[in-house]
């Protein structure tokens, strides 16, 4: 989904915002781009949005290598992007979105 990413809100702004990780990429601030995400999250993401009045603000943050040996993902990293969702689509089986980084 493209992303927004022009705001500079501070933390207080930010409670309540889903937060994306992001395996292999990395959105900076004041970029146009795309990501993709698995399909349960996708529908989690667009699922909150709606209940709070249809907002597009996520945050995106990039996820740590996993461990060597380790299940399951690596730990996020400590700072992200705040972003505006811009638009959306399901892909089988996962699920893209654009959104401009602030």
């Amino acid at each position: 989904a493209p992303v927004d990413n022009t705001h500079e809100d501070g933390p207080a702004e930010l409670e309540g915002v889903p937060i994306v990780p992001l395996r292999n990429q990395v959105i900076f601030p004041s970029v146009r781009a795309s990501f993709e995400v698995s399909l349960e999250l996708f529908k989690n993401v667009c699922d909150h949005l709606e209940r709070h009045g249809g907002q597009s603000s996520i945050g995106v943050v990039a996820a740590r290598p996993a461990r060597r040996g380790a299940s399951g993902g690596g730990e996020l990293y400590e700072v992200g992007t705040y972003c505006r969702m811009v638009s959306h689509s399901a892909v089988e089986g996962s699920g893209e979105a654009d959104g401009e980084a602030g």
